[in-house]
């Protein structure tokens, strides 16, 4: 028997009226596309035509119904059309052959009828054939409308999961432990543009057309979307590797500074706080090394709390001895009032006051209790609501005495160094300045003021101040009041 697999073959066979059933049969089974031929062969059986008929292609059941309308009619012309690539076999097993003896044919004017009605069914034949081309083109628009929607579906989830990560990102960071703050505000920039996009709604239209123009707009928006998701990863990784860098770079020189340290005092302090540094530095290298596989939202805490821990530990080795002082110092008093002039000691500009006529140096506290005016002789302070009294031994120096005026809450270091009460009947002139309008500047907490033979360092107990050269002093607030 031929190779019926073989369209061609399986097309010059069914064209022939002599084809016996039984290839018939063959040809049925292996070429779906020729089995609406098959339906118009005269050898083609009631069995047969019921077989192809059962197959539910519309082609072939129209052909069925034609044949059976002409049953007797002779064999038409059958349509050398290519197969259709989608009717690929789906069974293996061919009709169960039923040989029946072919039709008797008729007169003349029965084969013209047969002919007529065999063109009928070609025409009828090839129409379906043309209208399934064309179902078949707009089912490739349907299935790209499909897919395009799909594919912008699936950008959506990305974007919604990358917003998550970038917002989290966004949030760790405060600008501060990263190289580039300006990373960090382009993170922020994107994400609000992301969060503000609103997906559009596309129903499939009904013509190609139409259905070609949603495609392209749904790819477009797709793009879009995956360009914001894109740009967003983007911003999270070059956040992300600017926070891993500055807190390198920190730990990295606390832990050269350390090491340095650690060098210069081998051998000359006690080797248990050697050993405390030395496991600090050990532990800072371990902790830059993580830093390569640690969420970079951690690393600028972890580099801060490594460095603290070194530099507690140089602490340790880095004892500073207490300089000698001339005066004696009550308790909660700090040492560094022995030692002279701090070196980050700020100097205090001059005010203009008394609508110009007067210069002086003043400066208030931050809270706004103390205030203080440096002249030739003195470095005069005054302090508000005072609730404690003035040491006696204060008012028997020779200034209070002789002025008999003492007993406020006006202090005074003189050009000499002693500490002595000050004379007060009026408002002191740092008072005066303000009353006029006249802006002071203001010694936060932390900072010390130089003034030249005095320095005032502001603290939270209050206001201390002393002669650099004979330690005397004083510290000031509200509610206390310390000399020496």
């Amino acid at each position: 028997m031929p190779d019926y697999t073989n369209w061609a073959i399986a097309n010059q066979a069914v064209m022939n009226p002599a084809t016996p059933v039984a290839d018939l049969n063959q040809i049925a089974n292996a070429q779906p596309s020729l089995r609406a031929a098959v339906a118009m062969h005269p050898a083609a059986y009631p069995a047969l035509l019921d077989w192809l008929a059962a197959q539910g292609d519309p082609n072939v059941q129209a052909a069925v119904a034609s044949r059976r309308q002409g049953a007797n009619q002779p064999y038409p012309p059958t349509p050398t059309y290519a197969p259709t690539p989608s009717y690929a076999p789906t069974t293996t097993y061919a009709p169960s052959p039923i040989y029946a003896a072919p039709a008797p044919r008729g007169s003349s004017s029965g084969m013209r009828v047969g002919l007529i009605v065999g063109g009928l069914a070609l025409v009828v034949i090839i129409a379906l054939i043309l209208g399934f081309t064309v179902f078949n083109s707009k089912s490739k628009e349907v299935d790209s409308f499909n897919t395009a929607k799909s594919n912008y579906a699936a950008a959506q989830t990305a974007l919604t999961s990358q917003i998550t990560k970038a917002q989290a990102v966004a949030d760790s960071g405060d600008g501060t432990m990263i190289d580039d703050a300006s990373l960090l505000e382009t993170l922020k920039s994107d994400l609000k543009t992301a969060k503000a996009y609103r997906p559009i709604t596309v129903t499939m239209a009904s013509s190609k057309s139409e259905i070609a123009a949603q495609v392209t707009k749904l790819d477009d928006e797709t793009t879009r979307v995956n360009d914001m998701t894109q740009g967003l990863k983007d911003d999270v990784s070059a956040v992300q590797d600017s926070q891993v860098s500055w807190a390198k770079t920190l730990l990295s020189d606390a832990i050269d500074e350390a090491t340095t340290i650690l060098n210069d005092v081998k051998g000359k302090v006690d080797g248990d706080a050697q050993s405390v540094l030395s496991t600090a530095i050990n532990d800072a290298k371990t902790t830059l090394t993580g830093f390569d596989t640690a969420d970079p939202a951690t690393v600028g805490s972890a580099a801060q709390a490594a460095v603290q821990a070194l530099k507690d530990a140089e602490a340790g080795v880095q004892q500073p001895a207490t300089p000698p002082c001339a005066a004696k110092l009550p308790a909660g008093i700090d040492p560094m009032v022995c030692g002279g002039m701090p070196a980050d000691a700020l100097s205090v500009p001059w005010t203009f006051w008394s609508d110009g006529d007067m210069l002086t140096q003043m400066f208030v506290t931050a809270a706004g209790d103390v205030g203080c005016m440096n002249f030739s002789d003195r470095l005069e302070c005054d302090v508000k609501d005072a609730t404690w009294t003035m040491p006696g031994p204060l008012l028997q120096t020779q200034i209070c005495v002789e002025s008999q005026n003492c007993g406020g809450e006006a202090v005074a270091i003189l050009a000499g160094g002693s500490i002595t009460a000050w004379p007060r009947s009026d408002v002191p002139d740092y008072q005066v300045a303000q009353m006029e309008g006249v802006k002071l500047p203001t010694l936060q907490y932390g900072q010390t003021a130089d003034l030249t033979t005095v320095a005032c360092y502001a603290d939270v107990p209050g206001l201390t101040c002393w002669d650099v050269n004979t330690h005397h002093g004083f510290q000031m607030a509200s509610t206390s009041f310390l000399y020496w």
